[in-house]
């Protein structure tokens, strides 16, 4: 192939081109059929040139189809302007020098560095000069252009760009300059428009005028003042300059060079001066208007707000005010210099006005303008043939009212407060207010207004009052065979409400609830109510179509309840718990929400009173349960797909308990110093309480002094019984040293408390009332009484609890003994004010033994008195003569009681259980056995 060549082709395709330009140049050419179907050109007259120096014409060839080429290695992509824009390409980062750029029509970016000029300023200046299909941007952070367009236009952009560049950058800084007598807002404003160029808005409304390039601020300064004294104007410096307004504090918040500050501030200061108004007050008597009306309106007029709303608007809602007038382009002062002040005087109906005398031609005006005759007012009634008037006057009056105060009926009263007034007072079509009312007797509606409107209103009523036979009101009677009348009655209000009827809600801090909007489906009206004497629907609606969806939809719910949904009421009587006690339980376990069970205020405000969703197997508020005590049975109501779980539940309640047998002990033992030390010893050597007798023991103390025998201190002390604590009774038994004073018996169930108290209930005088009979002369004394409680003597409270499981190589299982109270106690004496004194001592303890295995309760000291007679043999007992042989005197002995606690397990489907509660039953009756049981 040559390497160079002369070129020439006249009127060819761009097809053709390609293929000759693959061969020559080895490179695969990628491009649309599209893109270079049926495109001529010429390129003639290039002589000994090389293959690259082709391509680049080729390029400046393809940009007049607004084409180009991307060159990767040995490949040519031929593609439009806008899809190379957007393509991956070379980016180089240069300062404004075009010698830096490439000159060729191959699409690049350039990041260029900008040092003197803003960035953001040249891109709406730069934009006309490039490709439709370029980009360009500017970074603000870097004050940088970034430019994708062919490189020989951005070679011309960086050329005018090396030029704009060039001269000193002046730093910008920031002054808040306090205003004493302008408004910082209008001031503000007024700057910026006097300083914004000429057709161009700029990114902040306000960028520096180009002058003269300036030095510090002393030389600006010093130029300032020759200006003004010179009378030739201020010149601005270059550079940029914005200005904002701080309303709280009337102050301007300037941002410029330091040169330019200094002009401004010369600006300002000659702005900032008292107002040069005068005042006169002139009075305008009015003819047919108001003055309060009038003043009122002139004062909205003037000033853009009623003296009322002015009176409690403070400074930040006025300047917010003006603000948003001024965003909406509202002149509030259009014309008016300085402030006006309007007044009026009711007595001789006249406007006083005090202003600049400039300001009284508008305002006469105005005045005359609102001075006119009003219109008088007719009231016409119209008598409806088809439509109903109760219906159609809030129609009218929405529609008359402009379209607004209709639509907030409903709302509260704060929300129609704070809505803000529609933009006319009146409805489109009429002029002044329209006053309807219903007569619902007639079918009329009576109407009030101005004459003019009565034509509008004519027609309007005459279009709506018209026959419609479709929809003609119309009531039928639906007879239901399975559904409940009630029910489907409230279904159908619920689903049709909202049709046309817009209930409140009552609780209006709850959110909205969205409701079924059937407009779509059903015309008019829809009411429903039921007659439970037929057990049917009494539907009033209108249009027939309406008849036809409703009596589909009632016959789709008037069906047969399935089998697992009928409510069924049966009695489960139970075998051995208790009736009243199994209701409370299961009362709440499925209590529903009406009942009080599970219900939260927070959930019920988060969901806005929703009804929460349940699950359809849960049974809470699905089971009504009622006991009944005669004979012991629950009374089941609820579906029957839920009786199952219902009954498999109380049966698992309705268990047998174990009984427990409890056989209690009470002796007294004659202590004296034999029996003391028999006791101590027997404790020391024999382990009578089946414990080791050491020091610490958690159970017993120490047996020895401690033991308080020899000490005699009133106390308990608590064990389990041995063999040998047991003969050691039996031999004090023969001594006649051990009384048994009870023997009682107690049968309870299994975790049931059981109580026992022997003991005598000593009364004590409680208070003393004074009643007056015959008159107030003679008074008689009542006296209260009441009783010690618990009485004085022994009291015994406990509750057995039977383990599940079995323990111990016999078998036995373990008991659990709850002894909530064991108490004796002795009467003492009476105070002086008849208060009485007991000696208290009381025990409480959780212990675990074995069935049948006995627990010993000791340490009750208390002192017996007994007359003890001493006398010779045969002499004392001669009459009269022996009381010289004898003499008898008091003995004070000590004696401890003992409690001896044996608890027996009862099954009643064990005969043998049942045999020895038989036998147990009928010592009972033969008055108890006196033996001291002893377990072998």
């Amino acid at each position: 192939r040559a390497v160079r060549f002369d070129f020439n082709f006249t009127s060819q395709e761009l097809k053709g081109l390609f293929e000759w330009l693959s061969r020559e140049a080895d490179l695969t050419i990628i491009a649309s059929e599209e893109d270079i179907q049926d495109k001529r050109f010429s390129l003639i007259n290039l002589n000994n040139v090389t293959i690259e120096e082709v391509i680049e014409k080729i390029k400046t060839v393809l940009t007049q189809y607004d084409l180009t080429l991307i060159q990767t290695d040995s490949t040519l992509l031929v593609t439009t302007f806008a899809r190379a824009v957007a393509t991956k390409g070379i980016v180089k980062s240069i300062p404004p020098n075009p010698e830096r750029v490439d000159m060729t029509d191959e699409i690049q970016t350039y990041i260029i560095q900008l040092d003197t000029v803003v960035a953001s300023e040249q891109v709406d200046r730069l934009k006309p000069l490039l490709n439709k299909q370029a980009n360009i941007f500017a970074d603000s952070a870097t004050n940088a252009l970034v430019i994708t367009d062919v490189a020989s236009n951005i070679h011309r952009i960086v050329s005018i760009l090396q030029i704009a560049d060039e001269g000193e950058r002046f730093p910008l800084k920031i002054l808040i300059m306090p205003l004493t007598y302008a408004e910082a807002e209008p001031l503000a404003q007024t700057l910026t428009n006097v300083f914004q160029e000429e057709g161009e808005g700029g990114e902040d409304g306000n960028q520096g005028q180009r002058g003269r390039l300036g030095g510090d601020a002393a030389q600006a300064k010093a130029a300032a003042e020759q200006m003004k004294a010179d009378g030739t104007g201020y010149e601005v410096l270059q550079g940029r300059i914005k200005i904002i307004a701080d309303v709280n504090s009337n102050s301007l918040v300037l941002k410029a060079s330091e040169a330019n500050l200094v002009f401004l501030q010369e600006i300002i200061n000659e702005l900032d001066i008292a107002p040069n108004v005068k005042t006169e007050i002139r009075t305008f008597r009015l003819s047919y208007a108001t003055a309060a009306d009038v003043a009122q309106t002139l004062q909205e007029v003037l000033t853009g707000d009623a003296p009322d709303n002015r009176r409690r608007m403070d400074a930040w809602d006025r300047a917010k005010l003006r603000t948003y007038q001024r965003e909406q382009g509202i002149d509030t002062a259009q014309g008016i210099v300085g402030t006006v002040n309007v007044s009026h005087n009711d007595r001789i109906n006249v406007v006083v006005v005090s202003s600049d005398p400039r300001n009284f031609s508008i305002i006469e005006k105005v005045i005359n303008e609102l001075d006119q005759e009003q219109t008088q007012e007719e009231i016409r009634l119209y008598f409806l043939k088809y439509a109903d008037s109760e219906t159609l006057v809030p129609s009218l009056q929405d529609l008359f009212e402009g379209g607004s105060a209709g639509a907030d009926r409903d709302m509260p009263w704060w929300r129609r407060r704070d809505r803000e007034p529609t933009e006319n007072t009146t409805g489109f079509g009429v002029q002044g207010e329209v006053h309807l009312v219903a007569d619902v007797r007639l079918n009329a509606i009576l109407i009030s207004t101005s004459a003019q409107n009565f034509e509008t209103i004519d027609g309007l009523i005459k279009r709506l009052d018209v026959n419609m036979p479709d929809q003609e009101w119309g009531t039928r009677m639906y007879k239901l065979r399975f559904a409940d009348a009630n029910n489907v009655a409230a279904v159908i209000n619920n689903v049709y409400q909202g049709s046309s009827q817009n209930t409140g809600n009552f609780f209006f801090f709850l959110a909205e609830r969205n409701r079924n909007q059937t407009q779509g489906s059903l015309a008019g009206n829809v009411t429903a109510e039921p007659y439970p004497t037929l057990n049917a629907v009494i539907v009033s609606t209108a249009t027939q179509r309406n008849f036809e969806l409703i009596t589909e939809f009632i016959n789709s719910m008037d069906v047969p309840t399935p089998e697992g949904q009928q409510e069924i009421t049966e009695a489960i009587r139970l075998e051995y718990g208790n009736a009243d006690h199994l209701q409370q339980v299961l009362e709440q376990v499925w209590a529903g929400e009406e009942d009080g069970g599970g219900f939260s205020f927070s959930r019920f405000f988060a969901s806005g009173g929703r009804q929460e969703q349940q699950d359809i197997n849960s049974l809470r508020g699905k089971v009504t349960v009622f006991a009944d005590a005669d004979t012991n049975s629950l009374i089941i109501t609820t579906q029957q797909r839920y009786f199952a779980q219902v009954k498999a539940l109380i049966r698992k309640l309705d268990f047998v308990r174990g009984q427990v047998w409890i056989d209690i002990q009470i002796l007294e033992v004659t202590l004296d110093e034999t029996t003391k030390l028999g006791i101590e010893l027997t404790a020391q050597e024999n382990k009578i309480f089946g414990v080791s007798a050491r020091p610490g023991n958690p159970l017993i103390g120490e047996l020895d002094s401690q033991l308080g025998l020899e000490a005699e201190i009133s106390g308990f002390n608590l064990g389990l019984v041995t063999k040998e604590y047991m003969a050691l009774l039996h031999t004090l038994m023969r001594e006649n040293k051990v009384q048994t004073l009870s023997t009682p018996s107690l049968l309870t169930r299994d975790s049931w408390n059981a109580t026992w108290s022997s003991g005598r209930r000593i009364p004590y005088l409680q208070s003393v009332d004074t009643t007056s009979i015959l008159g107030e002369a003679v008074s008689q004394p009542l006296f209260n009484y009441d009783f010690i409680d618990p009485p004085v003597g022994i009291n015994i409270s406990l509750t057995p609890y039977i383990a599940k499981s079995q323990v111990g190589e016999d078998g036995k299982r373990t008991i659990g003994l709850d002894i909530e109270n064991i108490s004796a106690s002795n009467f003492i004496e009476f105070t002086d004010f008849n208060a009485p004194i007991t000696d208290d001592n009381s025990i409480s303890v959780y212990i675990d033994v074995e069935d049948g295995q006995q627990i010993v309760v000791g340490g009750i000291i208390r002192k017996k008195q007994k007359q003890v007679e001493n006398k010779l043999p045969i002499l004392g007992d001669i009459p009269f003569i022996g009381r010289l042989f004898k003499n008898t005197e008091s003995a004070v002995e000590d004696a401890e009681i003992v409690i001896i606690i044996t608890p027996h397990i009862v099954d009643i489907k064990n005969p043998e259980d049942l045999e020895k509660l038989k036998e147990k039953a009928d010592n009972w009756q033969n008055n108890g056995n006196t033996e001291i049981e002893t377990n072998e």
